[in-house]
């Protein structure tokens, strides 16, 4: 089985420049591209014209305090292994001392980092130095090492072009290989190049035949020497069938006839809808009796009227609404989730977090009712292309159904059910049947610049926004002086790019997500 490789990319380089100063120094701060986690590691040092590798070690102890994190001394614990890497550079003989600079990713907050760094020629070392750095930021290890990578495949006449969506990991260095399951053929290489606000997103494109393959992403950045935290991430398989919509013509007398081919086809198709039909019936009935229990429980909880309906604790509470979509829609949710509540100050509910489910699993309705009553309540509705589909019917109006298409599908529901999924068309029907008595004061509608989506088309009036472009203004129309939040708002509007580019690139995406009864 011979490998089609891919365009890798190697975007680890040095700046090199002359330094006037005689001092050595050795700087880890934070780089100003908009990486998450990214430091940048400038070392000035004095110029040796026979060096010609740069290498960096860095390790790291979590659990150093601040003030065991300031000088290096010899003795210092040995940490756990983060990234090392080797860059070849070349001193300008007309410099006396010389300033080298790289980066370094996947840096997390409330560390003690222990920076390395060597400076190695054909007859050995040539320099060293060692410096301590307690890292403070707005990224947690699990921010990384619990990023999952989404994979897109779109097939065309001329080839196929695939997107790898890596979540928060940057694609720096990295190689993506594919091969054929079922046959040997000449190797081809692929173009692949990275891109977007977090340098997350790569795009492939090949000119594969109409086959299935396994496409491969390696990643071979610096962080890879940390098997242990961020070996899970270091490779990303994805499967997939490349189908142009050519048929292939295959001479008759290599196989059977025509007939013999129907019978075969019409006898799969039986099985295959039998089977079908099958699992639809028992999916059905799973349902049902799943929602029977929840039902059972919830009404016997009600009963007992052992405690009344909690709201939640503490005043002055934001209710965000939206309808659960594909993964890259929650991540930014939940980002605009914290961006909300560390601009406002106040405690921000959805209907899908553990925490509110805690709330109003003992009566959903009454909870909401109660919550959206308030005066102190605002609801900020997050439009989304799923919500529309799922708050509204899909061919049926006022008025019944269109003449044109009287027995199609009219309703979706979601393929991963959750209890809140109940609670959001009561929340909308609120919005239209009890608004406030000031709504400009209480309801606030965002939209997603590039995505058409109406969740609420009958109500008004209420603020609207386009986000992330309207964010700041979002934020000061809920608070009048707002907390610092440029690490959240940056956090949300990279999350929320990564959703459009999603949704732009695959039009069909919500066949994956929903379905249509």
């Amino acid at each position: 089985m011979l490998l089609f490789i891919s365009a890798s990319q190697a975007d680890h380089s040095v700046e090199e420049r002359c330094s006037n100063s005689s001092q050595s120094s050795l700087l880890f701060e934070p780089s100003k591209d908009g990486v998450e986690g990214r430091y940048t590691v400038e070392w000035c040092t004095k110029a040796d014209y026979n060096v010609t590798k740069w290498e960096l070690v860095l390790r790291y102890i979590e659990s150093r305090a601040p003030k065991k994190c300031q000088t290096y001394k010899v003795g210092f614990p040995i940490g756990q292994s983060h990234s090392r890497l080797e860059l070849p550079v070349t001193i300008d003989s007309n410099c006396s001392h010389v300033c080298l600079s790289t980066y370094l990713d996947l840096i997390f907050n409330g560390t003690c980092y222990h920076l390395r760094t060597l400076l190695r020629s054909n007859t050995g070392i040539s320099g060293s130095g060692d410096s301590l750095h307690y890292v403070i930021n707005d990224y947690t290890k699990q921010h990384f090492t619990g990023s999952k990578a989404v994979v897109s495949v779109q097939s065309y006449e001329s080839g196929v072009e695939l997107n790898w969506y890596l979540g928060f990991i940057p694609a720096t260095d990295y190689s993506v290989y594919i091969w054929d399951k079922d046959t040997e053929s000449s190797p081809l290489e692929l173009q692949c190049s990275a891109g977007g606000s977090l340098l997350s997103e790569v795009k492939c494109v090949a000119q594969l035949a109409a086959r299935c393959y396994t496409a491969h992403l390696t990643h071979r950045a610096p962080w890879i020497a940390a098997p242990s935290v961020f070996g899970h991430l270091a490779n990303i398989e994805y499967v997939f069938c490349h189908s142009p919509g050519v048929v292939p013509v295959v001479p008759s007398d290599r196989w059977w006839g025509w007939r013999e081919w129907w019978r075969v086809l019409c006898s799969l198709a039986g099985v295959l809808l039998l089977a079908g039909l099958l699992l639809w019936t028992l999916r059905k009935r799973l349902v049902a009796a799943w929602k029977r229990r929840v039902r059972d429980r919830w009404l016997a909880d009600s009963s007992s009227g052992s405690s009344p309906v909690k709201v939640c604790p503490g005043e002055g509470v934001i209710l965000l609404l939206y309808a659960r979509d594909c993964v890259l829609l929650e991540r930014a949710a939940e980002a605009l989730r914290g961006l909300l509540q560390v601009a406002t100050g106040r405690q921000v509910l959805d209907l899908y977090s553990s925490s509110s489910v805690r709330l109003w699993a003992r009566s959903g309705e009454d909870w909401l009712r109660l919550l959206m009553s308030r005066e102190d309540t605002r609801v900020v509705l997050l439009q989304t292309p799923a919500g529309t589909l799922l708050s509204a019917d899909l061919i049926h109006t006022r008025h019944g159904p269109t003449p044109g298409a009287p027995l199609l599908p009219t309703r979706a529901c979601s393929r991963r059910p959750h209890p809140g999924d109940s609670l959001l068309p009561l929340a909308l029907r609120l919005l239209v049947t009890a608004p406030p008595a000031a709504p400009y004061t209480r309801h606030y509608v965002a939209s997603i610049s590039g995505l058409e989506a109406d969740m609420a088309p009958a109500v008004t009036p209420l603020r609207r926004y386009q986000l992330p472009e309207a964010a700041l203004l979002l934020l000061r129309d809920l608070a009048p002086s707002p907390s610092p939040h440029d690490a959240q708002l940056q956090r949300f509007t990279a999350a929320l790019q990564q959703f459009t580019d999603y949704v732009k690139d695959n039009p069909d995406y919500l066949t994956d997500e929903l379905i249509f009864k």
